[in-house]
């Protein structure tokens, strides 16, 4: 045998060997998450919003933080829109 198929040998079974370690490596645990993605700030220009507070939120059947726009309706933290008294 040639050094250069010798070398190309033991290049080929060292990165078969990283691989299977690699592979066999614990991966690390994934974060909880409840499975919704949840808004970092207020996707509503602040002209748009007249005031903030806290109303029912009939998707989530619970009281949560709401911004009550100008034209009708409110939009909740969750991304719901409710569009009551909408002109």
């Amino acid at each position: 045998m040639n050094p250069i198929s010798v070398g190309a040998c033991a290049l080929l079974l060292s990165l078969a060997g990283a691989t299977a370690v690699a592979r066999l490596w614990p991966a690390p645990a994934a974060p909880r998450t409840t499975g919704r993605r949840r808004l970092g700030r207020s996707p509503m220009r602040s002209r748009e919003v007249l005031e903030t507070g806290v109303a029912y939120c009939p998707l989530e059947n619970r009281d949560r933080r709401h911004h009550f726009l100008r034209l009708g309706g409110r939009l909740c933290e969750c991304g719901h829109l409710t569009r009551e008294n909408a002109r």
